[in-house]
């Protein structure tokens, strides 16, 4: 439906940014199958079902953007955000897999991995500390959405101030 909307408003599609807000807190050991299959429906397959969706037309064109918004949680899982670090760990899966399939077509498919940064959901939650601007991370995506960046596809890019430590 998006997909057709955006196709009737300008006649063709070159860029897909598929974003989900994050699903419960919950620790791995509590959470139920329903919140599980919700997290995955929530912040997996609907990213999944939007580019499926695109993916002809793009073809069409052999050019185009397709970038998934997750957490830098899926490069160092959060103890209490189990759903989020299962769901959002899936879908960078499906975007490198997806990336290989589609990158003789001219699309790259990127997922973008931010950390804090100081959204209205992170002020509700009364969180602080060192935060990122929501502008900036946003220019991050249009980076990847680029001529420019043409040749960086498969890649999870951690826009996350240093939290993320591990070497990968």
């Amino acid at each position: 439906l998006l997909v057709d909307r955006a196709l009737a408003e300008w006649g063709r599609l070159d860029i897909v940014v598929g974003n989900a807000g994050g699903p419960p807190t919950g620790h791995a050991l509590e959470v139920t199958d329903e919140q599980i299959l919700e997290a995955v429906n929530a912040n997996l397959l609907a990213s999944v079902r939007l580019a499926r969706a695109a993916i002809p037309h793009l073809r069409e064109r052999h050019w185009g953007r397709i970038v998934f918004i997750a957490s830098a949680t899926v490069r160092q899982p959060i103890r209490d955000l189990a759903l989020s670090n299962v769901a959002r760990t899936g879908l960078w899966a499906w975007t490198k897999t997806a990336a290989q399939e589609l990158a003789d077509d001219g699309i790259t498919v990127n997922l973008a991995a931010p950390g804090l940064h100081l959204t209205d959901r992170l002020r509700d939650a009364g969180l602080s500390g060192r935060t990122g601007d929501p502008a900036d991370f946003g220019m991050v995506v249009t980076f990847l959405c680029s001529e420019p960046a043409g040749f960086i596809t498969s890649v999870a890019l951690g826009v996350d101030g240093g939290f993320t430590t591990g070497l990968l």
